[in-house]
């Protein structure tokens, strides 16, 4: 076959020891491989006749590039799926539709999930329809084409859960499964006020994923306003030093998608900000709200 393919991309190059094999076939192989989209950009090359002209290398190149992308495509969504996010999101949405504030770097910086390999965690506050769910589910696909392990909560959904686990004598299981999720997406963040007993609990999700793991919050709820919030003042402290110690923030501006826009897809204008601030101004901001 390796003949075969290489005298399908090099239609010039003389036949050593075997024919070649016909271009049906040779597709059909590389389904039978399941490399479909390296088939399709296979027959696309034949389709251009500025393919000839290409090195082997080259197309061959382009051949295994199509196919990387489709994998790592159908794993995100084998990811989302599993991780149970609700907006089909993608940044690249974001940037076509002109989002203004959300600069190309910011927008690089953080589709490359370098914040998650040093276990940062991103705080994503904003009103009520403004895009937060669609954001964070947007980066989380990034993180998912990136073989991070993922999972979306929507914070009274997760304490319900808690629970119930611990009801069926499953709570230590889950807390592990939590603790190990390299991308923690804890959505409608303080959107009710939680019981003691689930700050309690919240605290410890939280603390066992310091240092190892990053949670990305989304808030309508401005950062000053999650100390009281949460009521405990101690509790409150361990919770809020955790996440915001080595923290990015992006506060959300403008007018609602909802309204604005039938289509979740079709974004509207808003003002992004983002900004990392040393751990010690963090702790001070979200307990004063300075």
């Amino acid at each position: 076959m390796a003949v075969a393919f290489m005298r399908a991309l090099s239609p010039r190059m003389p036949l050593i020891g075997e024919p070649a094999m016909p271009t049906h076939d040779l597709v059909k192989t590389l389904h039978d491989l399941k490399m479909p989209a390296m088939a399709a950009s296979l027959l696309s090359q034949f389709d251009d006749p500025a393919s000839e002209e290409r090195t082997f290398e080259d197309r061959l190149a382009s051949l295994l590039k199509a196919e990387c992308l489709r994998r790592a495509d159908e794993r995100a969504e084998r990811f989302l799926r599993l991780a149970k996010c609700p907006a089909m999101a993608d940044l690249a949405l974001w940037q076509a539709n002109g989002r203004t504030g959300l600069k190309r770097s910011m927008i690089d910086s953080l589709a490359s999930c370098a914040w998650v390999d040093r276990t940062h965690n991103l705080l994503i506050t904003g009103p009520s329809g403004i895009g937060k769910t669609f954001l964070a589910c947007a980066l989380g696909r990034e993180a998912a084409k990136k073989n991070r392990s993922l999972a979306y909560w929507r914070l009274p959904a997760l304490l319900d859960a808690l629970h119930t686990a611990k009801e069926a004598g499953r709570l230590i299981d889950m807390r592990a499964r939590l603790e190990r999720t390299r991308l923690l997406i804890l959505d409608d963040w303080l959107v009710d006020c939680p019981s003691q007993e689930d700050v309690q609990e919240l605290r410890r999700v939280i603390e066992t994923r310091e240092g190892k793991a990053s949670t990305l919050v989304a808030s309508q709820y401005p950062i000053d306003a999650w100390h009281r919030r949460l009521g405990d003042p101690t509790l409150a402290d361990g919770i809020l030093d955790r996440l915001t110690s080595v923290a990015h923030r992006i506060a959300l501006a403008g007018a609602s998608m909802r309204r604005r826009a039938p289509d979740p897809m079709a974004l509207d204008q808003g003002v992004v900000t983002l900004s990392e601030q040393p751990a010690e101004q963090h702790r001070r901001s979200a307990r004063t709200g300075q």
